[in-house]
């Protein structure tokens, strides 16, 4: 897992000069618990990254690459959806005090294998 947080870091190096210049902020998350039907809650880490520009574009990096997703500004949060295929959706919501949860929804042989991540972002550059 700490390899994908090196390749993530590389990520964010390789686009510092679009982020500087388009004045993106970016959030960056550590998830440190997981919670699913079968097992309940643990501890496990899991990094995310997401990007988002003044035109209102929003990436995401994650384990895999770097993927577009919907972003949604609220008076208390920010929420990024990620569509994952099939109709299925995955989706991020970070409060303005950086206290963060992300939902998979992931559909695999006709069955839903859901989790709920709990963690904390915290952002950089642009508005907050």
């Amino acid at each position: 897992m700490r390899q994908q947080y090196g390749a993530t870091l590389l990520t964010l190096f390789l686009l510092m000069p679009q982020i500087l210049s388009a004045q993106v902020t970016s959030f960056v998350c550590n998830f440190d618990v997981e919670c699913t039907p079968d097992n309940g809650c643990e501890e496990k880490t899991m990094d995310l990254i997401f990007f988002l520009n003044e035109q209102g574009q929003a990436y995401m990096q994650g384990n895999a690459n770097l993927v577009q997703v919907i972003s949604l500004a609220g008076d208390q949060a920010y929420s990024f959806v990620e569509p994952a295929g099939f109709g299925i959706v995955q989706s991020t919501s970070v409060l303005r005090n950086g206290t963060a949860v992300h939902s998979r929804h992931t559909a695999i042989a006709g069955e839903f294998v859901v989790s709920q991540w709990h963690g904390k972002c915290s952002t950089f550059g642009g508005a907050k």
